[in-house]
């Protein structure tokens, strides 16, 4: 078929005359001869859906005019902003219209997203979870970016039509908790200035306490203004620091109560509204218990394309406590699922965690089995135990600060200290 002159030709055995090309130059010459007449210019896989073509686009290098296109439509050229060219014949293209009213590459939408907006994905090459995870990302791009919506109807009403439903409420909450510890302008204009005033006032009353300090005198209710002054300045800064984090500690709370009124659907939708719970907690308490560790652990060990994004925000968490990787060739492309590959224990830091505890705690960097002492404060041994599966509950012991004692081989000790708060 002359690919290298007509381009690509994508699909399968079943699918004839799909071709696609990318023309680097205006001077390509592209063979319209071996191209039947009922052939497409691109498509993706979805056999002869028409409104599928017009998402596979030929691009020009508009600063290149050493040649001339050997085909006309205009729709299918564009330039590196997204403006159109006219080609009024086979021969001319003129300047690009105005691109589009987005700024930058990353907000424009892509043909993916019109592509996903359209419903316009095969179904036998991307199942129930794959087309959940586009609409879900694609969602999220609009909250992010939201002149596409306003600008565009076609995804005003693709926004519109997820806005009361699971998938969009989880794109709202994934972009509030993204947010959390991000300051407005406002708020880190404020936060900054106040900083800055406070070091000052607190740089000066430092030169005049090192005078005094090498006996040169001072107004002595000059200096005190001006230590007043400082704690004052200290206390508001300290004050606006004390207000967002109450404020964030609110929108955690908000975020909570509106994860826990969605009723998931989908194993994929119970991913995310688990992570979101177990995440939103730990922000808010610094801490994570036993149970959510295991909640974590088995929603990290499945496949990303059936479990969604949830998947690997359940793995940044469990990796950087205990150490577990996965291998996605195995737990995607089988049938069976593969427990995932633990690293080396010689190769992870020994540790005890959470800390802050309720009662539960985990351990990594040690080889199961292994005895554990547990100190009070006072150092008298309160507690002997052999851990047999890196888990052991101290729940029934009063409040306060231990230590954990793990004996190794050879009768060493690792001492960890740990405090137990029960709410």
């Amino acid at each position: 078929n002359n690919h290298g002159e007509t381009g690509l030709q994508i699909g399968d055995d079943n699918m004839d005359n799909a071709y696609i090309g990318i023309q680097t130059r205006t001077g390509n010459n592209w063979d319209l001869g071996a191209i039947p007449s009922n052939g497409y210019g691109g498509v993706h896989k979805a056999g002869n859906n028409a409104d599928i073509v017009g998402l596979s686009q030929f691009y020009v290098d508009p600063n290149d005019t050493d040649g001339h296109p050997e085909v006309d439509p205009s729709e299918w050229f564009l330039d590196a902003s997204g403006g159109t060219y006219v080609c009024p014949s086979q021969n001319t293209c003129e300047a690009p219209t105005t691109p589009p009213p987005f700024s930058g590459d990353h907000v424009v939408p892509t043909r993916l997203d019109e592509a996903i907006v359209r419903n316009l994905l095969p179904t036998n090459e991307y199942d129930g979870a794959t087309q959940w995870k586009g609409q879900y990302r694609l969602y999220r791009k609009l909250l992010q970016h939201p002149a596409i919506v306003a600008n565009d109807t076609l995804y005003a009403n693709f926004k519109a039509a997820w806005d009361n439903e699971t998938l969009g409420k989880l794109a709202v909450i994934a972009e509030a908790k993204a947010s959390l510890f991000v300051l407005t302008t406002v708020e880190d204009s404020i936060l900054e200035s106040r900083r800055l005033v406070w070091l000052e006032e607190a740089y000066d009353v430092s030169v005049k306490d090192s005078l005094i300090h090498f006996g040169v005198s001072q107004d002595t209710a000059a200096y005190n203004t001006d230590v007043n002054q400082s704690n004052q300045t200290q206390a508001q800064y300290d004050a606006y620091v004390t207000y967002l984090q109450t404020a964030r500690l609110q929108i955690i709370d908000t975020l909570l109560e509106w994860n826990k009124a969605i009723t998931p659907s989908e194993t994929i939708e119970v991913n995310h509204q688990d992570v979101n719970r177990i995440v939103l907690t730990m922000l808010k308490t610094d801490s994570l218990s036993g149970t959510d560790i295991t909640e974590l652990e088995a929603i990290a060990g499945q496949c990303p394309l059936e479990g969604g994004d949830a998947v690997y925000e359940a793995r940044a968490v469990v990796a950087y406590l205990i150490g577990t990787t996965y291998d996605d060739t195995e737990l995607c492309d089988v049938e069976e699922r593969f427990q995932p590959k633990a690293i080396s224990e010689s190769t992870i830091e020994p540790a005890v965690y959470p800390n802050p505890t309720t009662g539960q705690l985990a351990f990594k960097g040690y080889d199961s089995p292994f005895d554990v002492r547990v100190l009070d404060n006072l150092g008298h041994a309160i507690l002997y135990k052999q851990v047999t599966n890196n888990r052991l509950d101290i729940s029934a012991l009063p409040e306060g600060l231990y230590r954990i004692q793990v004996v190794l081989p050879g009768g060493s000790v690792k001492t960890h200290s740990v405090v137990l708060i029960k709410h």
